[in-house]
């Protein structure tokens, strides 16, 4: 893998095709940038240029279940994620372990939308 700075790393990442992985947490992993099936660069999300692209909808999201979400903004698709998360909790409210646990998840959905916020 290589890496690139300033100008001829945007220029060179206008080519590539974006992917990366959402844990079911709200987590996103590095997003990975493929020229053709050439894996050719990683890009850290909370990091500036992956906000961009994340907030750009420029990244194909993928979760380990095989479900994919293409090209939408990272914000959007987190915001699907705690709604998604919350109807499981209501599904089962009595059960405390169950309720626990999908707090836990809204809080880390919670914190990665604001890591991936504009200007952060």
């Amino acid at each position: 893998m290589t890496t690139m700075s300033g100008s001829k790393r945007n220029d060179a990442a206008d080519r590539f095709t974006w992917c990366a992985m959402v844990l079911g947490d709200g987590r996103i992993l590095p997003i990975i940038g493929s020229l053709g099936r050439r894996q050719m660069m990683e890009v850290e999300p909370a990091s500036a240029e992956g906000r961009r692209l994340l907030n750009a909808g420029r990244v194909s999201l993928c979760w380990e279940d095989g479900r994919r979400v293409d090209r939408i903004p990272a914000g959007e698709l987190l915001d699907r994620l705690l709604i998604e998360t919350r109807s499981r909790k209501d599904a089962i409210p009595a059960e405390p372990r169950w309720t626990r646990h999908h707090d836990r998840m809204a809080r880390s959905i919670g914190r990665m939308k604001k890591r991936l916020a504009p200007g952060s």
